[in-house]
C-alpha cells in the first residue's frame, strides 16, 4: 500500500512514474488475487463492481457514492481541503 500511495503522491505532482512502478501497478491485480485466493481455487472477490461518485458537498467534504454490485469490502480516502 505504501507503495501504491508514492506512486500516487508522485503522478499526482505531475511526475512519470518508473518503467518499474508501471510494471508494479500491472501486476497489482495479481498480487489482489494471490491474497484473496487462499487455496488457488476461488474466484470470489475478484468480480468487478461499479462504484460511481453522485455528488460531493464542497461545504463538507462528504460523498455520496452509488455501486452496481454487493460490496463487502472497501477502502476510501476521505481529504478535506
Amino acid at each position: 500500500m505504501t507503495r501504491l500511495q508514492n506512486i500516487a503522491e508522485r503522478e499526482l505532482a505531475g511526475e512519470v512514474i518508473t518503467s518499474e512502478d508501471a510494471d508494479f501497478l500491472k501486476s497489482f491485480a495479481g498480487y489482489l488475487e494471490s491474497a484473496i485466493c487462499w487455496d488457488g481455487v476461488t474466484t470470489e472477490g475478484l468480480e468487478t463492481s461499479l462504484i460511481a461518485d453522485v455528488h460531493t458537498d464542497q461545504n463538507s467534504g462528504l460523498v455520496l457514492e452509488v455501486a452496481s454490485e454487493d460490496l463487502d469490502y472497501c477502502i476510501g480516502y476521505l481529504q478535506k481541503s
